[in-house]
């Protein structure tokens, strides 16, 4: 009976150590209740894995019970503190040496292991595109219209709007019979090229015409982005191992090495030539020359400097593409919006004369639309994302010890009823409406950000590179909203979206039919 009796003990004891282990958490300093999970006897184990495909419904559970106060989502590789954006004023200025963006980013795409860590060294590309990029904007629109057409007509297949076929009748005049000629295209694929193209027009200059550098350039994030996914799938003592055998964590440094290929001889070309002293070389006029010249001696390295110029294809070429894919999906689906997009863009191009600097600013429904786009298809369910570098205690006494990573519910935000007119419902010129009012007109724009809009952050570090998205994007779609027609396939509809983990993509599969558009038909 003693026996029976310190046997179960052993089992009982076995079972709870078991669980106390499969419910362990990382960084559980703060208290916090955690959403995700089907029961409390459920194994944190199970609740992490969830998190890859449930992470929607996890957050928005988590919002609806505590949107302001503080609860928890587990992840595979770190648990996410979820703050409420009560918050907010008292956290945006606080310098990174107390709360860290970049550590959270870093740690986002477990940077140990796929080299992003390097950004923890040095905020050289911050740096530049605040003070050099930024303010010149509008300067660069001309050479990125330029590289765009070039773009198009070499990316997009050709879908002339109408095909002429000339029929001769005995004693009669020629008669031109038109057809119409759709073209079915893969819209991720097409807007990834394009993209690719004018941001490497601003960031390596004459490389956005190397196809080894545009390849590389689309490549590398997805190779980054495989990587992590499948990494977050296992726990993170197994990361060290998983590594060095996954086929994806290998192409990341090949990708790698062919960026140095490509352009350190640039560099070196650029080095030798300004130091020469010739008077009348002129610098390019690109994010790599900048980044040379305000670069330290350990920044301006050749190997380090296509290292950064990677990850600035990492933060920008996709995220981008994304927003445009989105929106293209939205005009298919709501084509009621296509005729009043076009009369603005006319009617500024009539005003200006032509695609002038700052024309882009003018485009106001266009703003409006692509910031509705975003809101009901966001990049990611969680932004502010930080990691605590110093302890902090909060207004309201809730303490975050160091380490704590934390972010906010950045989409059940934008689709709260209270903050919110119809937050279920697509309305393109809500924006538009809203900056017309008294007081208005500066705010609620695209690249705007506030407490209740934080899809690109807010406050101090605020995505340095969302104004340059916000003029791509514009761009990219004025330009396809005036020389094409677009349409879903016969018998679709809208590509529902994807989603693993906290990140939210267009259907990279889906595709809309194009065709050239006729404004006025030949004489026959």
């Amino acid at each position: 009976m003693a026996v029976n009796s310190i046997l179960a003990f052993a089992v009982i004891a076995s079972v709870f150590y078991l669980r106390s282990i499969l419910r362990a958490k990382f960084g559980g300093q703060v208290k916090a209740p955690v959403v995700g999970s089907r029961s409390p006897w459920e194994p944190y184990l199970l609740t992490r894995l969830r998190f890859t495909k449930n992470a929607l419904h996890a957050i928005n559970e988590g919002y609806t019970k505590f949107k302001d106060s503080r609860f928890k989502m587990l992840r595979n590789d770190t648990d996410v503190l979820v703050l409420s954006n009560k918050y907010i004023d008292e956290l945006r200025s606080l310098p990174e040496s107390t709360l860290s963006p970049l550590q959270a980013h870093v740690d986002a795409l477990l940077g140990k292991y796929t080299k992003v860590d390097i950004l923890l060294g040095s905020n050289l590309h911050t740096r530049m595109l605040q003070s050099r990029l930024t303010p010149n904007l509008t300067s660069f629109l001309p050479i990125v219209r330029n590289e765009l057409l070039f773009g198009m007509k070499a990316d997009f297949p050709a879908c002339k709007g109408k095909e002429s076929f000339l029929i001769m009748i005995a004693v009669t005049n020629g008669l031109s019979f038109w057809t119409e000629a759709w073209v079915a295209v893969n819209v991720t694929n097409v807007m990834l090229r394009l993209v690719a193209r004018i941001s490497a027009r601003i960031f390596v200059g004459p490389l956005c015409r190397n196809e080894e550098w545009l390849t590389v350039s689309v490549n590398y994030s997805l190779d980054i982005f495989r990587t992590v996914l499948f990494m977050r799938l296992f726990p993170p003592f197994l990361h060290p191992i998983l590594s060095l055998v996954i086929p994806d964590a290998w192409q990341v440094r090949r990708d790698m090495r062919l960026a140095r290929r490509l352009i350190t001889p640039l560099v070196e070309e650029r080095t030798k030539a300004q130091s020469l002293g010739d008077a009348s070389y002129e610098k390019p006029n690109d994010l790599l020359q900048w980044m040379m010249d305000g670069a330290n001696e350990s920044e301006s390295k050749p190997d380090k400097l296509a290292h950064r110029q990677l990850l600035l294809t990492l933060a920008s070429i996709h995220t981008t593409t994304m927003s445009v894919t989105h929106a293209l999906y939205d005009l298919a689906a709501m084509p009621e919006y296509i005729q009043p997009l076009r009369a603005e863009i006319e009617q500024i191009l009539k005003e200006d004369g032509d695609w002038q600097k700052n024309g882009l600013t003018k485009m106001r429904k266009l703003d409006s639309f692509l910031k509705e786009s975003q809101r009901m298809n966001p990049p990611s369910l969680i932004a502010f994302n930080r990691v605590v570098q110093k302890p902090i205690t909060l207004s309201d006494g809730t303490y975050l010890p160091k380490g704590t990573h934390f972010g906010m519910a950045s989409v059940p935000l934008v689709f709260d009823e209270d903050l919110v007119d119809k937050p279920h419902t697509f309305d393109g010129f809500r924006y538009y409406r809203k900056r017309l009012e008294t007081g208005e007109s500066h705010r609620h724009q695209f690249a705007t950000t506030d407490a209740n809009s934080l899809h690109f952050g807010h406050g101090k570090y605020a995505c340095p590179g969302r104004f340059l998205a916000s003029n791509e994007i514009k761009t990219l779609l004025a330009h396809v909203l005036m020389e094409y027609d677009l349409k879903f396939l016969p018998g679709q509809s809208r590509p529902p979206n994807q989603s693993v983990n906290e990140y939210i993509f267009p259907d990279p599969a889906g595709q809309l039919l194009f065709k050239e558009r006729v404004t006025e038909a030949p004489s026959s």
